[in-house]
């Protein structure tokens, strides 16, 4: 007969050095274990806010699992927009600086034909 579960664990990542075997087990003073390949969709407590959360593809990875309220992302927003800002600055100077040139240069010949007439 199945055993019921008695409450929501708190997983931890342990590998054992030795065969480099991987298992989830709980830390609250329990003697569960599981294999890691077998722990997607079990529930757990996050490590950080403390709410029951299942393990889903990123968590698995991690040793100490979190729920994805929690989960820290890289901000890429940024610079994409600083990218652009500089790309815009550099392409305007770099159009008037060739803008200048050829006026100078256009300008010149016009001022020597000027002096021929």
């Amino acid at each position: 007969m199945a055993r019921v579960q008695q409450h929501t664990h708190k997983l931890k990542r342990h590998k054992y050095k030795s065969t480099g075997h991987a298992v989830f087990f709980c830390v609250l003073d329990c003697g569960f274990k599981v294999d890691v390949g077998l722990a997607l969709g079990k529930k757990t407590i996050c490590w950080r806010c403390g709410n029951e959360t299942p393990i889903n593809e990123y968590s698995i990875r991690l040793a100490r699992p979190v729920c994805m309220g929690c989960v820290k992302h890289k901000d890429t927003t940024v610079q994409p927009d600083v990218t652009k800002e500089v790309m815009t600055t550099t392409a305007d100077s770099g159009l008037n600086s060739i803008l200048d040139r050829m006026k100078q240069l256009t300008s010149v010949g016009v001022a020597e034909k000027e002096e021929e007439i």
